[in-house]
């Protein structure tokens, strides 16, 4: 009943055929809410902190490791984008709790396949 885009600008179909089945959608990459009619929420990369946050730790002389990086929802590289008014009240405070668990490292999501 619900898909779960993966491919961002490119998954903008899967979004509308969602529309087209009465399916709900889940954006992805950017907040999507706005590019179909049934857009439940986006799991948003927050790009442009993890490049700010970059920069600022080389101006700074922070140490930035090597390798990849890891942008998450502790450090504001994941957020959750706009929720549609649709979405029970209740589902809305379990989700945004589960959030914060993860933030504050109760829930460990999995980090690979």
């Amino acid at each position: 009943d619900v898909i779960f885009q993966v491919a961002g600008g490119c998954g903008l179909g899967t979004l509308k055929a969602a529309d087209e089945a009465g399916i709900w959608g889940i954006g992805v990459d950017k907040d999507q809410y706005k590019d179909a009619k049934r857009v439940l929420t986006s799991g948003v990369k927050r790009v442009d902190n993890g490049v700010f946050n970059f920069i600022k730790a080389v101006l700074t002389g922070a140490p930035v490791g090597e390798g990849n990086l890891n942008f998450d929802l502790a450090n504001g590289g994941m957020d959750l984008g706009k929720i549609n008014p649709a979405v029970p009240k209740s589902i809305i405070a379990s989700t945004l709790k589960l959030k914060q668990d993860i933030i504050n490292g109760k829930v460990r999501p999995p980090t690979g396949l």
